[in-house]
């Protein structure tokens, strides 16, 4: 119609009123622009007499169609649109399943909205005020982060497993206005209060109640959603506030001094929530189980924000219990996720809870229903041994998913999602560039730097050759063909699919997006090579909350930021040799990765766990030492080492000092801090 009435061909439409009202709304859009006349006629009286309930359901469908417009439309023109944004349109669905209950889309934003309400009265709304919470790893966390977003503040997540010195360093360095946390936790965040003379507000449980008006909407507001008896307000920031605002302030493990809030921007998040739900292929009907903290990124951003961001639902556990997800994941419990994302000590205790039961033999019930149930795996956050890798392949049938990423850059590398000839998952691999990260392999030399390596990856290329075009798509279209109404409204009774709408229909020229990079040329060597990590792009973070100076430092030709990571480049696929400053030892004039010598060592029957370190030693430069935990009634001596692992090390590699320990010291993501242990040793 747009076509043909530019041609002057369409100079009235007769317009049947029993015609679906998605198409009526479109036909008097389009009739509108083109200055078209419209004219109604009434078939029958029968025509006329349409039942409350379809109506309903009719404006309800129109409402969503309108809202992806607008969303798409932000996106075209370079916008963000934030995932509580997106709730509205799956309102019906189920986004969490806790030990609360379950909780819908319209639930999780109505609860936001009241919580956002009492915030933007504290710090104004659109201020950017900082604001710390404590919640446990259910709906009220998502409640918190929400509301906060909502008013146009700044997110300050805090972890019930700090000590009260950090929880009150954390506050104290955000500069946080407002403490919110739940009942559970009040005192603890009272009495922080009273140190910073800042306010609290808790999370009543009053909000785990279906979001009705209970009079805190304003009633000359129309900009109301209506879903059943539950009111829904589109209330948060207009125009481009989300695509400049912060969001996030998350706090590194801060191995050379005290931890570092790291900025992350609305648009970082943005970028990188796009980033995954195509290259991993989220769905809105996956099912993904939680067990991960909720103050790093793997579980805020990979296993909450992307989920909710398509419209999938969300198991959320208190915390990790192996035995738990095992039930999960073998399909003893009701709910059945089909994704599960952890860190390689939770494998490590899940293949350990494995063996007990089933005696070290491999139980094919659970290895079917995996291969049949569950989609994807993911390891992160630290390195995965061989050990565990093939393992769990034999337990379950999967090949795990190992990626890399950082608090500063989001994920910046994966395996592939899809195996083929050409792109597999490798054993101690972290795969390729993930759609829009451009990263450098470099050599510093003084105050020079030599790039060895410049790859980017890009949507519809490479190992991410098949995870769409990279806009809004996964509204539009669909693998199944089922359209995106019936995806997201599983009780509608319309069968219109949403259609993609014209990019020039909703685009004016002022509105449209310049593309400024740089021709990008790729350095591919086909040679292996090592390097330093170097990656820029618009996942990257902002900065380092009230430290300009190590921001600066961080930072090379303005924004590559230096991740402080080597690691080998081999025909297109990285792997991390680990941290350049305490991972890469060099002894006797060699460079020595710790990581592989660990994961040569892990592979000793009688060795549970290990961690190698370089110390200060006059003939070597730096001494290999490996702290190891023996395995119960065992004993290791330094010539046990040398004879076994001179058959898979070079010399120069192997340990030159063995420490015993009970247990090697991990953070909740299974890191070693070791700059802390060398200290200590070296002490």
């Amino acid at each position: 119609l747009s076509i043909m009435s530019g041609y002057h061909c369409v100079r009235t439409i007769i317009n049947i009123n029993k015609t679906n009202i998605i198409f009526k709304n479109e036909l008097l859009n389009i009739a509108k622009r083109n200055c078209i006349h419209v004219k109604n006629i009434n078939t029958s009286s029968t025509t006329n007499v349409v039942s409350s309930k379809v109506e309903a359901e009719a404006k309800q469908q129109s409402r969503i169609h309108e809202l992806i417009q607008e969303f798409y439309r932000d996106e075209a023109v370079g916008g963000v649109v934030p995932t509580f944004k997106k709730a509205l349109i799956y309102a019906d669905k189920i986004a969490i399943e806790d030990e609360l209950g379950e909780h819908s889309y319209a639930k999780l934003y109505g609860a936001s909205k009241t919580l956002s309400i009492k915030l933007s009265a504290i710090c104004g709304s659109g201020s950017e005020a900082k604001i710390a919470f404590l919640c446990e790893n259910n709906f009220n966390y998502i409640v918190a982060q929400w509301a906060c977003w909502l008013s146009g503040l700044i997110a300050v997540p805090l972890n019930d497993k700090s000590p009260p010195s950090l929880l009150e360093y954390f506050v104290k360095d955000s500069e946080a206005e407002v403490l919110v946390g739940i009942p559970k936790y009040e005192d603890i965040l009272t009495n922080l209060a009273k140190k910073i003379n800042k306010e609290v507000v808790i999370i009543e449980p009053s909000y785990l109640t279906e979001c009705k008006n209970k009079g805190l909407l304003d009633k000359a507001s129309e900009n109301v959603l209506k879903f059943g008896d539950t009111i829904i307000v589109e209330g948060c920031q207009f125009g481009n506030f989300y695509k400049r605002a912060n969001a996030l302030i998350l706090y590194t493990s801060g191995s050379t001094g005290p931890p570092k809030g790291v900025v992350i921007t609305h648009k970082n998040i943005h970028s990188q929530i796009n980033c995954l739900t195509r290259a991993w292929k989220w769905h809105p009907t996956d099912t993904i189980l939680h067990t991960l903290p909720l103050n790093h990124t793997h579980g805020i951003i990979n296993a909450l924000l992307c989920p909710l961001d398509v419209g999938a639902k969300i198991i959320m556990r208190p915390k990790f219990d192996a035995a738990e997800v095992w039930q999960y994941l073998s399909g003893q419990k009701a709910s059945k996720p089909n994704i599960f994302m952890g860190v390689p000590t939770m494998y490590t205790k899940l293949i350990e809870s494995h063996q007990k039961k089933y005696e070290n033999k491999v139980d094919n019930n659970v290895k079917n229903y995996c291969l049949k149930n569950i989609r994807l795996m993911v390891s992160g956050s630290a390195p995965l041994t061989a050990t565990v890798f093939d393992n769990w392949y034999k337990i379950t049938g999967h090949k795990l998913l190992e990626r890399y990423g950082m608090t500063e850059i989001g994920m910046a590398l994966s395996n592939p999602y899809i195996e083929n000839e050409k792109y597999k998952r490798q054993i101690g691999t972290v795969g390729y560039p993930l759609p829009g990260v451009e990263l450098k392999l470099v050599k510093f030399e003084g105050d020079d730097m030599t790039t060895l390596v410049h790859v980017k990856g890009k949507v519809g290329e490479g190992p991410w050759a098949d995870c769409g075009t990279g806009d809004f798509l996964h509204l539009f279209n669909r693998e199944d063909n089922e359209s995106a109404t019936e995806a997201f409204l599983k009780n509608s009774q319309s069968n219109t699919p949403i259609q993609k709408p014209s990019i020039d229909e909703l685009i004016d020229d002022d509105e449209r997006v310049i593309n400024t990079e740089l021709p990008f040329e790729p350095l591919a060597p086909q040679e292996p090579v090592v390097g330093e990590i170097i990656v820029q792009g618009p996942t990257i973070f902002k900065e380092y909350y009230n430290k300009v100076d190590q921001t600066y430092s961080e930072f090379i030709e303005v924004d590559w930021f230096k991740t402080g990571d080597t690691a080998l480049y081999d025909r297109g696929v990285f792997k991390i040799d680990g941290r350049t400053s305490v991972d890469i030892i060099k002894s006797g004039g060699y460079k020595i990765s710790a990581l592989d010598v660990e994961n040569c060592l892990i592979e000793h029957a009688d060795i549970k766990d290990c961690a190698v370190i370089g110390l200060p030693d006059e003939k070597w430069g730096q001494k290999i030492v490996s702290l190891v935990v023996v395995a119960k009634g065992k004993k290791l001596n330094q010539s046990d080492i040398d004879t076994w692992a001179s058959a898979k090390l070079p010399k120069y590699s192997i340990p030159k000092q063995i420490i015993e320990m009970d247990e090697i010291p991990r953070n909740p993501m299974g890191k070693v801090n070791k700059k802390e242990i060398i200290k200590t040793l070296i002490k």
